[in-house]
C-alpha cells in the first residue's frame, strides 16, 4: 500500500475496514436467521448451500479487508486491535 500514511488516515482507514466488516457480520447473521425461519421449508441441501455461501462470503470478507491500513499485513484473530501486530501502527485510540 502506501508507503507513508499520517497516523490519522491510518485511523480513518481502519474504521472503514472495521464498518465493513462489522456490516457483513450483521447481514450474514440477518440472513442466518431468515434461513433458519424459513429453512424448515427448504430441502437441507438448500438449506446448508445457502448458510455455507454465507460462512464463504463472510471468512472471504475478512481476509481480503480485515488488514492493518500502513502495513497491509493481516490483522488475523483480533477483533479491535489497537495496534497492527506487524508493523505497530495505532489503529485507533
Amino acid at each position: 500500500m502506501d508507503d507513508e500514511l499520517s497516523p490519522r488516515e491510518i485511523k480513518r482507514r481502519f474504521r472503514r475496514r472495521v464498518r465493513l466488516n462489522l456490516g457483513v457480520g450483521i447481514l450474514a447473521g440477518l440472513f442466518a436467521v431468515g434461513a433458519m425461519i424459513v429453512g424448515s421449508d427448504l430441502p437441507a441441501g438448500a438449506f446448508l448451500g445457502a448458510i455455507g455461501a454465507v460462512a464463504v462470503v463472510v471468512i472471504a470478507t475478512s481476509a481480503i479487508f480485515w488488514r492493518c491500513p500502513a502495513c497491509d499485513g493481516s490483522l488475523g484473530q483480533y477483533v479491535y486491535p489497537r495496534r497492527c501486530p506487524r508493523c505497530d501502527a495505532v489503529l485507533h485510540d
